[in-house]
């Protein structure tokens, strides 16, 4: 049975991408979380936690957001 041509995106903290052509070449591709998925869950909560730090090492001032956190 032949491989229909097509691809396949995967998003979410990081994405992936599969792709086949007519010739039956294929790709994959993509980024974790560790690579750089800018606003994605895991780098919102990573950054959330880096300002709780500076705030607990007295690098920031007192925020809102930190008594939240």
């Amino acid at each position: 049975m032949p491989i229909r041509s097509g691809i396949a995106i995967i998003i979410g903290t990081g994405f992936v991408a599969i792709g086949v052509d007519e010739e039956e070449n294929s790709w994959r591709g993509g980024y974790g979380y560790k690579e750089g998925d800018s606003g994605s869950a895991y780098d919102l909560g990573m950054q959330a936690l880096r300002l709780l730090a500076r705030n607990i090492y007295g690098r920031i001032k007192e925020r809102i957001f930190i008594d939240e956190l």
